[in-house]
């Protein structure tokens, strides 16, 4: 079956390198799961200089493939080969190296969503690089100084108090909305932290938990504090999660850049 994916990732780069303005070519740590992972996917990120193709001349590019199916909002495109889910990710190089140059300028621009991008950028698997840009970008990401990781680690401790006091609140009223969005709120800025401070930038959400256990600083005792925030509400009630989720604040702030 990994022969078939391996085939699989060569027929469709070697289609898209086709497009003239397609700079890079990656494949994301998702295709080396088993096939029988719910997480598997043949997932591509594809980095391109300036307008993209149309969905449709993409799909004529791709010759057709079985279930094409694209984003109205996002340039995203998914279908199935072999019974295989295959993703295609395309992402403009020159937003990305925007980003980057703020970060150099000293000029705040974390958003989690762009997090997601440089560490695929730094973790895929390089199917294709023109003119040497996946060396040079990860050099760029590499070299980001701790300016940058200060910015993140006092941002996510002010998410996390901030929403601490609204978990407080809705456990006391049972507002089961503000609990739900405040404990997702706490648990992506606890995540947000624990990378910053190890200087890396965070993985999709379906890989969080597997990396956080391999960051030195992820204890034994952080890890089950954090799992115990993940688990359903009917095997730790909701007053459980706000006395861990204030253990974790107060280990958090106790912690800085090294």
């Amino acid at each position: 079956m990994k022969r078939k994916v391996n085939e699989i990732v060569k027929k469709y780069s070697e289609k898209l390198t086709g497009i003239s303005n397609i700079e890079a070519i990656l494949v994301n740590d998702r295709a080396a799961n088993d096939v029988y992972d719910p997480n598997f996917t043949i997932d591509f990120d594809i980095f391109h200089k300036g307008e993209l193709v149309t969905p449709d001349k993409r799909q004529e590019i791709l010759e057709n493939p079985a279930f094409f199916e694209t984003s109205p909002v996002y340039p995203v495109d998914q279908f199935l080969v072999d019974n295989l889910p295959v993703h295609l990710n395309y992402k403009d190089i020159n937003g990305i190296s925007q980003v980057l140059d703020r970060i150099t300028k000293k000029e705040w621009v974390y958003r989690k969503e762009m997090s997601s991008v440089l560490y695929r950028i730094l973790k895929g698997q390089v199917i294709y690089s023109k003119n040497g840009w996946v060396n040079s970008t990860r050099e760029q990401i590499s070299g980001i100084s701790d300016w940058f990781w200060q910015r993140v680690l006092d941002s996510t401790r002010f998410l996390l108090e901030t929403n601490l006091q609204s978990l407080n609140l809705s456990v006391v009223t049972k507002n089961h909305l503000l609990y739900q969005t405040s404990l997702a709120t706490i648990i992506d800025s606890i995540s947000s932290f624990i990378f910053a401070l190890h200087r890396q930038h965070k993985p999709s959400t379906e890989l969080i938990l597997s990396a956080v256990k391999t960051l030195e600083n992820a204890t034994s005792e952080f890890i089950s504090w954090f799992e115990a925030l993940i688990i359903p509400d009917s095997e730790l009630n909701p007053e459980k999660k706000y006395e861990i989720a204030t253990r974790l604040t107060k280990w958090i702030n106790s912690l800085k850049l090294e």
